[in-house]
């Protein structure tokens, strides 16, 4: 007859069912971590390349307004569409500031807005050449 030899831990290589489970748990755990963070990461991306070409359209809209007779053809109060960027549009307004009023000029805020967000906002100094023109 033979004996069998006790169950030793050192005999038999490889590893238990428990440690392969312990495993694959981290492994989804870091998996998760790292697809959060590039989803993060990409609407982030997104966001300031849409900023970007906001800011970039409203530099030629402004250059445009301001190519004409000195700066005075900045349209206040008005809104419209943003050209080449689709779904954002404009907005000017007055922006009270006792101290470029003192100066005969008066402060304009371009507002860019996408889906009733702000997405960028400009401040401009305009020069008024009367009175109705006064913020």
């Amino acid at each position: 007859m033979r004996r069998s030899k006790p169950f030793s831990r050192r005999s038999r290589p490889g590893v238990t069912l428990i440690e392969v489970i312990a495993g694959l748990v981290v492994l989804a755990v870091l998996v998760c971590a790292v697809t959060l963070a590039r989803g993060r990461f990409m609407r982030q991306w997104e966001a300031a390349q849409r900023r970007t070409q906001a800011a970039e359209a409203v530099d030629r809209m402004l250059a445009g307004w301001m190519g004409g007779e000195g700066n005075d053809s900045i349209p206040v109060p008005a809104r419209g569409s943003l050209a080449g960027v689709e779904g954002c549009a404009w907005r000017t307004e007055w922006v009270a500031d006792p101290g470029a009023a003192h100066l005969g000029a008066g402060i304009v805020r371009v507002e860019v807005v996408e889906a009733g967000k702000r997405v960028l906002a400009i401040d401009v100094v305009k020069h008024l050449r009367g009175r109705e023109e006064r913020p």
